[in-house]
C-alpha cells in the first residue's frame, strides 16, 4: 500500500513541475510586448482632436472626387454631404452662397473649391487660413 501512496506523490510533483513550467513558459513567450516609445508617448499625450471637416460634394463632380481621395489618403475624416441626394444639403450649400462644388468646411469655415494647401493650413491654425487671397 506504502508504494501507491508513493507513486501518487510523485504523479502529483510531476503535475505540479508540469503547471509551474507551463505558467513560466507562458509569461515568457505569451505576455504582450510593451509598445515603442513614440506609441507610449503618443498614448501619454492622447490622440490629436481633428477638428470638423464637411465636405459638400455631388455625383460626378472630379473636383469632390479628388478632395474625398486626397483627405482620405491623408487621414482627414470629414463627412461628405452629397447635395443631390439630399436636398436639405443642398439649401446648406446655397446658405453658405454657393450653388456649385466642392464646399469644405474646416472647423466651420468654409473654403470653395478643392485647394490642399488651404485645408493643411486650416487645420494646423483653427480653420483659419489665408483665404482671402483663396483662388
Amino acid at each position: 500500500m506504502q508504494h501507491r501512496h508513493h507513486a501518487h506523490g510523485r504523479s502529483l510533483v510531476f503535475l505540479l513541475l508540469l503547471i509551474a513550467a507551463a505558467g513560466a513558459i507562458y509569461s515568457v513567450f505569451m505576455q504582450p510586448k510593451p509598445a515603442p516609445a513614440e506609441a507610449t508617448a503618443a498614448a501619454a499625450t492622447g490622440p490629436k482632436k481633428q477638428l470638423a471637416v464637411v465636405m459638400y460634394s455631388a455625383p460626378q463632380c472630379e473636383p469632390c472626387d479628388r478632395a474625398r481621395t486626397w483627405m482620405t489618403g491623408h487621414g482627414i475624416r470629414f463627412e461628405d454631404r452629397d447635395v443631390e441626394s439630399w436636398p436639405p444639403y443642398a439649401r446648406e450649400l446655397e446658405a453658405l452662397g454657393s450653388r456649385i462644388v466642392p464646399v469644405i468646411l474646416v472647423n466651420n469655415k468654409p473654403q470653395y473649391g478643392f485647394f490642399p494647401a488651404y485645408i493643411d493650413e486650416a487645420l494646423a491654425n483653427n480653420g483659419e487660413y489665408g483665404g482671402s487671397d483663396q483662388p
